[in-house]
C-alpha cells in the first residue's frame, strides 16, 4: 500500500543567501584603505616639511593637490562605473591609487609630492560614486541609509587609524617612506581580491540565490527610481536643471571646506597651539575620525527611521540641516578651548555631528539618481572635493597671515552654510527627467 503524498512534511521555504553582507564588508574594507592612504600624508606633514623645507602655504599646495584631481575626475569615474559596471572600474581604481600611494616614498620635493598626490586623486575619485551605485543595486531600500553609513563609517575608521598608525610607524622605523610602501602594498593585494569575488549585481553573483535577489528588490517605493535602468549618454539637461542636485553640490562644497581641516591641518594645529609631539598629535587626531564612525552609523539608522515617519524629503533633510549647524557650533567651542584635551573633545563633537549627514546624503542619491546614481553623486562629490581642494590652501593662508582662530572661524561659517543648503533638497523628485512621451 503506497504512502500518501501529503504525509510528507511541506518543503522548507528557501532562505535568502547573505551575499549582500559580503558586498557590504568588501566595500567597507575598501573605504578603510581609501582613507588610510588619503590621510597618512597629513600625519607626516611635520616630518616632510622639515625634510623639504616647506612653509605652510607650500605644504597647503601639496595637501590640496589630491583634492583637485579627486574632484575633477569624479564625473568621469562615476559615469564609467554606470556604463561599464562597478567591478572593473572600482578594482582598477583601487589598484591605481595604491600604486601611487607606494610611489610617494620616491618623492624628492614639493613638485614630486604634488605629482604623486594628483595621480593618487585620479584613482580615488570613483570610490564613493561606485560604492553608492553598488548599494543601490545590492541593498534593500529600507536599509539604504544604514548600509550607506556603514560604508562611510569604513572611511572614517581608516581615517581614525591613519594618524595614530602612521605616527607610530614613523616613530618606530625612524623614517616616513617605508610607511607609504606598506600601505600601497596592502591596497594592491585588496584590488585583486575585490576583482576575484565581487560581481556587478546580485543576478551575476553565483552565490546569490533567487530569494536574496527578491529580498533586495522588494520594498522600493514608487517615487524612488530603479537603479537597474539601462545607461546611455550622460543626461546633462537633467543634471543642470535639478535644484536638489545643485543644493547638494553647494552643501558638499561648503561642508568640505570646514571638514577637511580635520584630515589635513589638525595634527599641525595641535603641535603648534598646544605643543604636543608627533605621536601625541597622531593619537589625538585619530579621535575625531573615530567619533565620525559613530556619527555615520547613528545617522544612517536615523534617516531610515525618519523616512518611515516623515517621508523621503524630511527623512533625509532633517539630518542634513541639523548636523551641520551642530558642527558649526562645535568649531566655535574649539576656538575657545584652552588645553589640548578640551580642544580635541570639541573636534570629536564636530566630526560626530558632521558625519550624521552621510547616510542621508548617500541615500538621497540612491532615491533620486536611478541608473545614473554614480554619475549624479560624482557631480556633487566633485563640488565637495573642490571644497576640499580650497580648504588646505585657504586655511593655511589664514593661519599664516592671521592666526588659527581666524581659520577655524571660517570653518564654522562654511559648516553653517552647508546645513542651510539642505533646505533646497528633495529626495522625492528624480534627478533624471522623464523622456517626452
Amino acid at each position: 500500500m503506497g504512502e500518501r503524498k501529503d504525509s510528507y512534511p511541506p518543503p522548507l521555504a528557501i532562505q535568502p543567501t547573505k551575499v549582500r553582507y559580503g558586498v557590504l564588508g568588501m566595500t567597507t574594507g575598501m573605504a578603510v584603505l581609501l582613507y588610510l592612504d588619503r590621510i597618512c600624508l597629513e600625519t607626516a606633514v611635520p616630518v616632510i616639511r622639515s625634510e623639504f623645507s616647506l612653509d605652510k602655504q607650500e605644504m597647503g599646495r601639496v595637501l590640496s593637490a589630491f583634492f583637485l584631481s579627486y574632484s575633477l575626475f569624479q564625473v568621469p569615474a562615476g559615469w564609467l562605473g554606470d556604463r561599464w559596471g562597478s567591478r572593473l572600474v572600482l578594482a582598477a581604481s583601487i589598484f591605481w591609487w595604491s600604486l601611487w600611494t607606494g610611489a610617494t616614498a620616491l618623492a624628492s620635493g614639493m613638485g614630486t609630492l604634488i605629482a604623486v598626490r594628483l595621480l593618487m586623486g585620479l584613482g580615488q575619485a570613483g570610490a564613493y560614486p561606485l560604492m553608492t551605485r553598488i548599494y543601490s543595486q545590492w541593498m534593500p531600500f529600507h536599509q539604504r541609509g544604514l548600509t550607506s553609513s556603514i560604508g562611510v563609517l569604513g572611511g572614517r575608521a581608516g581615517g581614525a587609524l591613519a594618524p595614530w598608525l602612521t605616527a607610530v610607524l614613523i616613530t618606530s622605523w625612524g623614517a616616513w617612506r617605508p610607511v607609504f610602501i606598506l600601505y600601497g602594498g596592502l591596497g594592491l593585494g585588496f584590488s585583486l581580491i575585490f576583482w576575484s569575488w565581487f560581481r556587478n549585481s546580485p543576478h551575476e553573483h553565483p552565490a546569490c540565490n533567487p530569494a536574496e535577489i527578491a529580498l533586495i528588490e522588494s520594498g522600493r517605493p514608487a517615487e524612488a527610481t530603479d537603479p537597474n535602468q539601462r545607461c546611455s549618454d550622460v543626461p546633462w539637461i537633467s543634471l543642470f536643471t535639478s535644484l536638489s542636485l545643485w543644493c547638494q553640490c553647494l552643501s558638499q562644497f561648503t561642508l568640505n571646506i570646514g571638514w577637511t581641516f580635520l584630515i589635513t591641518w589638525l595634527p599641525t594645529y595641535l603641535m603648534e597651539i598646544y605643543g604636543v609631539n608627533l605621536e601625541q598629535a597622531g593619537f589625538l587626531s585619530s579621535l575625531p575620525l573615530l567619533a565620525g564612525t559613530l556619527g555615520c552609523l547613528l545617522g544612517g539608522i536615523a534617516t531610515d527611521r525618519l523616512t518611515k515617519i516623515m517621508g523621503l524629503k524630511w527623512g533625509r533633510n532633517l539630518l542634513g540641516i541639523s548636523s551641520q549647524c551642530l558642527a558649526a557650533g562645535g568649531v566655535i567651542a574649539g576656538i575657545l578651548a584652552r588645553d589640548p584635551i578640551l580642544a580635541i573633545a570639541t573636534f570629536v563633537f564636530v566630526s560626530f555631528a558632521a558625519d550624521l549627514l552621510n547616510g542621508a546624503a548617500l541615500a538621497y542619491f540612491q532615491d533620486a539618481g536611478g541608473a545614473y546614481v554614480g554619475t549624479f553623486l560624482a557631480w556633487a562629490n566633485m563640488f565637495g572635493n573642490l571644497g576640499g581642494f580650497v580648504s588646505p590652501m585657504l586655511l593655511g593662508f589664514l593661519a599664516q597671515r592671521y592666526n588659527w582662530s581666524v581659520a577655524l572661524g571660517t570653518c564654522s561659517v562654511f559648516f553653517l552654510a552647508a546645513g542651510l543648503f539642505w533646505l533646497g533638497v528633495d529626495a522625492r523628485k528624480p534627478i533624471l527627467r522623464a523622456s517626452p512621451g
